[in-house]
């Protein structure tokens, strides 16, 4: 399994402008659970697909600016049942105290979404078992051709405590994001993690700034 380090970036050629930038957070059940700040040194390990590798660069950025070490694990074109047949070895070999999941855009063109809950589940319940906290960031609006969109989602937030949902600058093809996009998409998830208590708040940010 490759670890991902660095990414492409987009030709400005192909930015699309249009697309408002928001971030929104929801915690489920998030008042149940003891929160407590990672300790300089812990481990945070991306995982996910294409969107996971644009955001690659700013997260290792991110982790090594606030004393932690990052992981990366990313591949494009992959769906959840991929990533639930190999959660189980990124636990073992990283031992992460947060995964941070960018997954479900590749799952939204899909005929039989439910299938995939419980692979959903399987990711979640792994995390959860080796005593690690999970955030799973959802995929952005899609074009119509990705049926199953609304059905993914659904899932993901049914089984999953910490969830982002976003709608940020994408390119052409409106399913990946530009560069700041990327940056955005991640940076605002770390404040938003870090408003809640989990994660130490970057460098000049203030409380409440974060993905809410």
């Amino acid at each position: 399994m490759r670890i991902i380090k660095f990414f492409s970036f987009f030709l400005a050629a192909n930015t699309c402008l249009c697309a408002p930038r928001e971030i929104h957070a929801q915690d489920k059940k998030i008042e149940d659970q003891k929160i407590e700040v990672l300790k300089k040194g812990s481990r945070i390990v991306l995982l996910g697909d294409s969107l996971a590798e644009g955001m690659a660069a700013p997260f290792l950025s991110l982790t090594k600016k606030c004393n932690y070490k990052g992981y990366v694990y990313a591949l494009h074109s992959t769906k959840i049942d991929y990533w639930s047949k190999r959660i189980d070895k990124v636990m073992i070999d990283t031992r992460p105290a947060l995964v941070i999941v960018s997954l479900g855009t590749n799952d939204s063109g899909i005929s039989k979404p439910e299938l995939q809950r419980p692979h959903v589940k399987k990711i979640v319940s792994s995390v959860k078992k080796h005593g690690s906290k999970i955030l799973w960031l959802l995929p952005q609006q899609l074009p119509a051709r990705f049926k199953s969109q609304d059905e993914i989602k659904k899932i993901i937030t049914e089984e999953s405590e910490i969830f982002l949902a976003s709608r940020l600058e994408t390119v052409k093809d409106q399913i990946h994001l530009t560069q700041s996009g990327y940056k955005m998409r991640i940076t605002k998830s770390w404040m938003h993690l870090s408003d809640i208590g989990l994660l130490v708040r970057l460098p000049g940010v203030e409380p409440g700034n974060g993905a809410l």
